[in-house]
């Protein structure tokens, strides 16, 4: 596991997996979906909104130079609001309704924590590559000039995590289109008799 250089904290971390669902509705897919869904889940992908800097300047030394470091900058990746809903045609304890609630789970929360934590190497990887200036080697520099040497070093932070949010956000959308993929749904069907898929309230 990658470690992170000071003054970088790199934390990816998921909620916890839900053993309630939502179990009310017949097609429990998004407002104004046409598709008769067995189940549907909602996953967030928190990341750049939650990029946080303490940048810090100590006393000037004799020349005049103040020391320009930072005390943390934290990045921090998430799974949240996950939400997930099973056709109420299906009874629960049914052999459809176990069968839509593994598949939620496996494809729609368990697969994107391990793409979602598949990005923490990689990420501090690049970010060790943008040393920051640190309380106990910093960067001297003229008082006037801290706000623009911050602006310089966190722009540069910050493309870095957007670049990796983005790839993140379309790995996630890619998995999820191949695991509602037609072979995908047909290997869930297969677990139940037909008469299960077919069974209304």
């Amino acid at each position: 596991m990658a470690k992170p250089r000071a003054p970088y904290v790199v934390t990816f971390t998921a909620d916890r997996i839900p053993h309630h669902f939502h179990h009310s509705d017949p097609n429990p897919g998004p407002n104004g979906s046409l598709a008769n869904r067995a189940g549907f889940t909602h996953v967030r992908l928190e990341g750049r909104g939650l990029l946080s800097f303490q940048p810090a300047v100590g006393g000037a030394r004799r020349d005049g130079l103040v020391p320009f470091y930072y005390v943390r900058v934290t990045v921090l990746f998430r799974l949240t609001d996950f939400s997930v809903a099973i056709s109420s045609n299906y009874p629960e304890g049914s052999c459809a309704y176990k069968a839509t609630e593994q598949h939620e789970l496996d494809a729609h929360i368990r697969a994107p924590i391990e793409i979602l934590m598949s990005y923490r190497d990689p990420l501090i990887a690049q970010l060790n590559t943008i040393p920051l200036p640190t309380r106990h080697s910093p960067k001297w520099i003229h008082r006037s000039e801290w706000e623009a040497v911050d602006g310089n070093f966190q722009g540069k932070v910050y493309q870095v995590v957007a670049d990796i949010k983005t790839q993140v956000a379309a790995d996630l959308l890619r998995d999820r289109d191949n695991q509602d993929s037609q072979d995908n749904y047909s290997r869930v069907f297969d677990k139940c008799p037909p008469a299960e898929w077919n069974r209304t309230r």
